[in-house]
Protein backbone atom coordinates (compact mmCIF):
# COMPACT_ATOMS: atom_id res chain seq x y z
CA UNK A 1 0.00 0.00 0.00
CA UNK A 2 1.21 3.51 -0.83
CA UNK A 3 2.54 5.47 2.17
CA UNK A 4 1.19 8.83 0.85
CA UNK A 5 -2.37 7.60 0.69
CA UNK A 6 -4.57 8.71 3.55
CA UNK A 7 -7.60 6.96 4.92
CA UNK A 8 -9.55 10.18 5.25
CA UNK A 9 -11.14 12.64 2.88
CA UNK A 10 -9.30 15.82 1.93
CA UNK A 11 -10.60 19.05 0.52
CA UNK A 12 -10.33 19.49 -3.21
CA UNK A 13 -9.06 23.06 -2.78
CA UNK A 14 -5.97 21.84 -0.93
CA UNK A 15 -5.10 19.49 -3.78
CA UNK A 16 -5.73 22.07 -6.52
CA UNK A 17 -3.45 24.75 -5.09
CA UNK A 18 -0.36 22.81 -6.12
CA UNK A 19 -1.70 22.18 -9.60
CA UNK A 20 -2.97 25.70 -10.30
CA UNK A 21 -0.09 27.69 -8.80
CA UNK A 22 2.40 27.19 -11.70
CA UNK A 23 -0.18 28.26 -14.26
CA UNK A 24 -1.17 31.31 -12.25
CA UNK A 25 2.48 32.31 -11.87
CA UNK A 26 3.12 31.85 -15.59
CA UNK A 27 -0.01 33.62 -16.88
CA UNK A 28 -0.23 36.17 -14.16
CA UNK A 29 -2.94 36.34 -11.57
CA UNK A 30 -3.23 40.06 -12.19
CA UNK A 31 -4.19 39.59 -15.84
CA UNK A 32 -6.79 36.96 -15.03
CA UNK A 33 -8.29 39.28 -12.43
CA UNK A 34 -8.31 42.13 -14.94
CA UNK A 35 -10.08 40.03 -17.56
CA UNK A 36 -12.66 38.63 -15.17
CA UNK A 37 -13.49 42.03 -13.66
CA UNK A 38 -13.25 44.02 -16.92
CA UNK A 39 -16.99 44.86 -17.17
CA UNK A 40 -16.90 46.31 -13.65
CA UNK A 41 -13.62 48.16 -14.16
CA UNK A 42 -14.26 49.54 -17.64
CA UNK A 43 -17.98 50.23 -17.36
CA UNK A 44 -19.56 51.24 -20.69
CA UNK A 45 -16.28 50.69 -22.52
CA UNK A 46 -16.44 46.94 -21.82
CA UNK A 47 -19.01 46.42 -24.59
CA UNK A 48 -16.46 47.11 -27.31
CA UNK A 49 -13.11 46.44 -25.61
CA UNK A 50 -11.14 43.65 -23.91
CA UNK A 51 -7.78 43.73 -22.13
CA UNK A 52 -5.30 41.70 -24.15
CA UNK A 53 -1.88 42.24 -22.56
CA UNK A 54 -0.57 43.66 -19.31
CA UNK A 55 3.12 44.32 -18.71
CA UNK A 56 3.68 45.37 -15.13
CA UNK A 57 6.89 46.90 -13.82
CA UNK A 58 8.27 46.64 -10.31
CA UNK A 59 8.07 50.38 -9.65
CA UNK A 60 4.52 50.62 -11.08
CA UNK A 61 3.60 52.32 -14.29
CA UNK A 62 2.98 49.25 -16.42
CA UNK A 63 1.62 49.10 -19.94
CA UNK A 64 -1.89 47.81 -20.73
CA UNK A 65 -2.88 46.80 -24.25
CA UNK A 66 -6.61 46.87 -24.89
CA UNK A 67 -8.23 45.29 -27.95
CA UNK A 68 -11.12 47.37 -29.28
CA UNK A 69 -13.59 47.08 -32.12
CA UNK A 70 -13.01 48.96 -35.31
CA UNK A 71 -14.43 52.46 -35.32
CA UNK A 72 -14.03 53.05 -31.59
CA UNK A 73 -10.45 54.38 -31.80
CA UNK A 74 -11.21 58.10 -31.35
CA UNK A 75 -13.55 57.41 -28.46
CA UNK A 76 -11.02 55.09 -26.84
CA UNK A 77 -8.30 57.73 -27.11
CA UNK A 78 -10.54 60.26 -25.39
CA UNK A 79 -11.24 57.82 -22.56
CA UNK A 80 -7.61 56.70 -22.10
CA UNK A 81 -6.92 58.70 -18.93
CA UNK A 82 -10.18 57.80 -17.22
CA UNK A 83 -9.66 54.12 -18.09
CA UNK A 84 -6.16 54.23 -16.59
CA UNK A 85 -7.60 55.79 -13.43
CA UNK A 86 -10.26 53.07 -13.22
CA UNK A 87 -7.72 50.26 -13.66
CA UNK A 88 -5.39 51.80 -11.07
CA UNK A 89 -8.30 52.22 -8.66
CA UNK A 90 -9.21 48.55 -9.10
CA UNK A 91 -5.66 47.46 -8.28
CA UNK A 92 -5.21 49.94 -5.47
CA UNK A 93 -1.95 51.39 -6.75
CA UNK A 94 -0.54 52.96 -9.90
CA UNK A 95 -0.30 49.70 -11.84
CA UNK A 96 -0.85 51.21 -15.31
CA UNK A 97 0.55 54.42 -16.69
CA UNK A 98 0.28 53.72 -20.41
CA UNK A 99 -2.62 52.27 -22.39
CA UNK A 100 -2.32 51.18 -25.99
CA UNK A 101 -5.39 50.44 -28.10
CA UNK A 102 -5.34 47.84 -30.86
CA UNK A 103 -8.33 47.48 -33.19
CA UNK A 104 -8.44 43.69 -33.34
CA UNK A 105 -11.84 42.74 -31.91
CA UNK A 106 -14.26 41.45 -34.53
CA UNK A 107 -17.47 43.42 -35.00
CA UNK A 108 -20.46 42.19 -33.04
CA UNK A 109 -22.56 39.60 -34.82
CA UNK A 110 -25.51 41.19 -36.58
CA UNK A 111 -28.77 40.72 -34.78
CA UNK A 112 -31.20 39.10 -37.18
CA UNK A 113 -34.19 41.28 -37.84
CA UNK A 114 -37.40 39.35 -37.49
CA UNK A 115 -39.19 39.70 -40.81
CA UNK A 116 -42.80 40.69 -40.72
CA UNK A 117 -44.01 37.18 -41.39
CA UNK A 118 -47.54 37.99 -40.29
CA UNK A 119 -48.10 40.41 -43.18
CA UNK A 120 -46.45 38.07 -45.69
CA UNK A 121 -48.42 35.03 -44.57
CA UNK A 122 -51.64 37.06 -44.40
CA UNK A 123 -51.21 38.17 -48.04
CA UNK A 124 -50.28 34.65 -49.07
CA UNK A 125 -53.18 33.14 -47.14
CA UNK A 126 -55.68 35.56 -48.71
CA UNK A 127 -54.67 34.51 -52.23
CA UNK A 128 -54.61 30.83 -51.30
CA UNK A 129 -58.00 31.18 -49.64
CA UNK A 130 -59.45 32.94 -52.69
CA UNK A 131 -58.20 30.19 -54.98
CA UNK A 132 -59.85 27.57 -52.73
CA UNK A 133 -63.14 29.47 -52.66
CA UNK A 134 -63.43 29.83 -56.47
CA UNK A 135 -65.71 26.79 -56.67
CA UNK A 136 -68.26 28.21 -54.19
CA UNK A 137 -71.18 29.52 -56.25
CA UNK A 138 -72.93 31.75 -53.69
CA UNK A 139 -71.21 35.15 -53.18
CA UNK A 140 -72.62 35.45 -49.65
CA UNK A 141 -71.26 32.05 -48.59
CA UNK A 142 -67.92 32.81 -50.29
CA UNK A 143 -67.66 36.14 -48.40
CA UNK A 144 -68.54 34.47 -45.09
CA UNK A 145 -65.96 31.73 -45.62
CA UNK A 146 -63.36 34.32 -46.57
CA UNK A 147 -64.06 36.28 -43.36
CA UNK A 148 -63.70 33.08 -41.34
CA UNK A 149 -60.40 32.20 -43.03
CA UNK A 150 -58.82 35.65 -42.73
CA UNK A 151 -56.53 36.07 -39.67
CA UNK A 152 -57.35 38.80 -37.18
CA UNK A 153 -55.04 41.83 -37.15
CA UNK A 154 -52.94 42.31 -34.03
CA UNK A 155 -53.42 45.52 -32.06
CA UNK A 156 -49.98 46.73 -30.90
Amino acid sequence: MDKTRKNRMTRLSTMLDGMVAPSVRKRGFVMSRLVSEWPVIAGDIAGWSRPSRLALQRDGGGKLTVAIRSGFGPLALQMRDSLADRVNAAFGYRAVSEITFVQTLPPPPPTPMAPDTHAQTARHDVWALDSKLEKVKSPEVRAALRRLGTPLEKDD
